[in-house]
């Protein structure tokens, strides 16, 4: 199995780390990778204003985009950790880390 492991410049841009994010997963896969690994606080990183103004419900874009782009791909994409939205109301964003499914496969749920 190939594995590829991204790394990216986050910042509170969600919407940039999003579009860096698919064009590097995507080239992870061209170069034959099965699995690939996008890094914690991959979505947005920046002051805790900045992070709680750019956290997600777990089936907002970052997620959704991840399970999209997995299935479309082929591979198993671990989602790195995003800003939780939930949490967002009860003190400072958590980050939390999803596996989405891979083409077809049932999603594998939390990985740490």
């Amino acid at each position: 199995m190939r594995a590829g492991a991204i790394q990216l410049n986050a910042t509170d841009d969600t919407d940039r780390n999003l579009a860096t994010a698919d064009r590097l997963v995507r080239d992870a896969a061209a170069r034959g990778a099965e699995l690939v690994v996008l890094p914690e606080k991959w979505s947005v990183l920046g002051t805790q204003d900045q992070i709680g103004a750019g956290a997600q419900p777990l089936d907002g874009a970052c997620i959704t985009w991840a399970r999209k782009v997995s299935r479309e791909l082929g591979i198993e994409l671990v989602a790195g950790s995003i800003a939780d939205w939930a949490a967002v109301t009860d003190g400072p964003p958590r980050d939390r880390s999803r596996t989405p499914p891979a083409a077809g496969g049932p999603a594998t749920g939390a990985c740490a």
